[in-house]
């Protein structure tokens, strides 16, 4: 089917939303699961995750991970609107958080810089779902 061009979802909202809405809604989905990937994958929580630990020690770990993702999301919404490239959210997030792992007393006012070529998306051969969801509106 989706090589015809059909798309297949299920879902339990009534028929009163629209196709374009259900698939607006998928897409802000998508973005939401994206930037939890790239949260999880650029802090590399699984280890701490599985483990025990006590409420503060995740709070700790929530908060930390929440304001990597504001500022990645400043930092990518910057560089996307300068840049005739598509990025990619993950690879930023990864650059980014080395960038904090490595940060010491002596390098703290050091700038972050990257080269664009490492946070570029990388080329498919066919399209995403994503790209034919934007096709639509």
């Amino acid at each position: 089917l989706i090589r015809d061009g059909w798309h297949l979802i299920l879902t339990n909202l009534d028929t009163s939303v629209s196709s374009k809405e259900l698939f607006d809604f998928y897409a802000t989905r998508w973005r939401v699961e994206t930037k939890f990937k790239a949260w999880k994958q650029a802090l590399n929580l699984k280890p701490t995750l599985k483990r025990y630990s006590n409420y503060h020690h995740l709070a700790c770990i929530a908060l930390a991970g929440l304001i990597h993702q504001l500022i990645t999301t400043h930092i990518f919404s910057m560089i996307q609107s300068v840049s005739r490239s598509t990025l990619s959210y993950e690879k930023l997030s990864e650059v980014i958080s080395s960038y904090f792992s490595s940060l010491t007393l002596s390098t703290l006012s050091d700038p972050i810089t990257m080269e664009e070529r490492y946070i570029r998306m990388d080329r498919r051969s066919r399209k995403s779902l994503m790209d034919k969801l934007q096709l639509l509106k």
